[in-house]
């Protein structure tokens, strides 16, 4: 479990990496001493963020299940009235059925059809005109504003999973020695018991072997 949110957490971290390098080209894109050049090859970059940022989105997984695909229910629309779902998951962290023993959690999708048609086909090599690029940059603030929330659920989800498997650790050891007291011999008790018996049959020896002498005197006597 704990594996699962670190997976989570590092595949949001390059996620956000793609998405600050969108932002930035959108920074750099505004600067008038861009050539059309210039421009042609920041929209190559820009394409390129978007599609990395993609495919991490889709191909994200920990043992085949994917995190932000949203393939579970639809939960609504974007701005551009595009369907967008969540991914659930359960996590068994008791020993019983009820929901006290079960950890839920919901993961919202989080691609490029999230982020909207008009983010993927914006021409930033048209021109550079800064009242134009500006929204796109909120937007995107608003993105990596929503992944730093995200990292920081998945770094929570990671410490409640941690502080679980410790409680239940704790438990297990608690049990274990509860059953060892039960169950047992106490060392000290029997050691005396085995000394005590050791000692017994010492004695008893040595009286059947004094009995056995007294026997071969009698019988030497009667033989003189």
């Amino acid at each position: 479990m704990i594996a699962f949110a670190d997976t989570m957490e590092a595949a949001v971290a390059k996620m956000t990496d793609n998405l600050q390098g969108v932002r930035e080209i959108l920074i750099q894109t505004m600067n008038d001493t861009n050539s059309t050049a210039d421009r042609r090859h920041l929209q190559q970059e820009y394409d390129s963020y978007l599609a990395e940022f993609d495919k991490i989105a889709n191909t994200a997984s920990y043992a085949g299940q994917t995190f932000f695909t949203g393939d579970d229910t639809i939960v609504g629309t974007t701005n551009s009235n595009t369907p967008f779902g969540a991914n659930d998951y359960v996590f068994q962290v008791g020993s019983g059925a009820s929901s006290n023993d079960q950890l839920w959690t919901r993961i919202y999708q989080f691609d490029i059809k999230v982020l909207g048609t008009s983010v993927q086909s914006l021409d930033i090599s048209r021109d550079n005109a800064v009242e134009r690029l500006s929204p796109y940059v909120d937007f995107f603030d608003q993105a990596l504003s929503y992944t730093n929330s995200l990292r920081g659920a998945a770094g929570s989800l990671s410490n409640v999973m941690y502080h679980l498997v410790s409680n239940l650790t704790n438990k297990s050891m608690n049990l274990a020695v509860s059953q060892s007291k039960i169950t047992d011999a106490d060392f000290a008790l029997e050691t005396t018991n085995l000394a005590k018996q050791q000692i017994m049959v010492q004695a008893g020896t040595a009286m059947l072997a004094r009995a056995n002498a007294s026997k071969s005197s009698v019988l030497a006597l009667l033989q003189a």
